[in-house]
């Protein structure tokens, strides 16, 4: 799951943010990435390092008629419908939006449903760790990077996450070590870019497919595996009318979110 940072313009946003690498087992519980997002100041960084210049988007096709809008209907529900047993029921409501830390209290609740969620993943912080409760293993992250211009990113987030007992390391690498660790996915979390376009295609196999998770070197770095997802991309790529490419797309961006 990422945390998403979208700068206003008249194209499809981008997408960037952090992303964990699925492939470790402590991220494969999306309840586990989810308390990392609540635990994200976009708004205080927004303010304080980005002039207020951005936007956070909640879509891969943000900003275009391929975001979702509203509950599924038509042509996107019946697609969702054949995957209903398989994808998360919240696909099926809202779009994705993601958590606002506005205010102080807005920061708190946050993170006490981010505690909460950790918990029913088997997460409990003793003694100010965050620990598995059947393993003892300690909830610590290893955030990878090549450039030290991101710090003042990362470090606001690293004392964050501290408060609810999650040890948040930055490993700054030369770009050869960064481009070879991250072609072979050896990582835990980096900053990513999802760029997408408004007719989507053949590299959204290379971005989110199963087949690419496994390939090195592969745009897929978040290591998603989902028959769901790879069936929903061909419908994007083998749509035969603008109307089943948005359709189509709004499922797809749905199911990743």
């Amino acid at each position: 799951r990422l945390v998403n940072l979208g700068h206003k313009s008249g194209a499809v946003a981008q997408m960037q943010g952090f992303v964990h690498n699925t492939r470790r087992p402590k991220f494969a519980d999306p309840r586990v990435r989810r308390a990392f997002a609540l635990a994200y100041d976009f708004e205080s960084a927004n303010t304080s390092l980005f002039y207020g210049l951005y936007t956070r988007v909640n879509s891969y096709f943000d900003n275009s008629e391929l975001a979702p809008r509203g509950l599924p209907v038509g042509r996107e529900l019946e697609l969702l419908e054949k995957w209903r047993a398989e994808v998360p029921v919240e696909v099926f409501g809202q779009p994705y939006r993601s958590p606002v830390n506005a205010t102080p209290a807005q920061q708190r609740d946050n993170l006490r449903e981010a505690l909460r969620l950790l918990g029913e993943a088997g997460w409990k912080v003793t003694n100010g760790v965050l620990r598995h409760e059947k393993t003892g293993e300690a909830m610590t992250v290893e955030f990878l990077n090549n450039d030290t211009s991101f710090d003042r990113i990362v470090l606001p987030y690293q004392r964050t996450l501290a408060k609810i007992g999650i040890r948040l390391d930055i490993r700054v690498v030369d770009a050869t070590q960064f481009v070879e660790r991250t072609k072979t996915y050896d990582f835990e979390m980096i900053s990513d870019v999802y760029p997408q376009n408004l007719a989507p295609g053949n590299e959204l196999r290379e971005d989110f497919g199963s087949a690419a998770a496994d390939r090195p070197a592969s745009s897929n770095r978040i290591g998603i595996k989902s028959p769901a997802v790879d069936a929903l991309i061909e419908e994007v790529i083998y749509a035969v009318d603008r109307a089943q490419v948005v359709s189509a797309a709004r499922a797809l961006d749905r199911v990743l979110m």
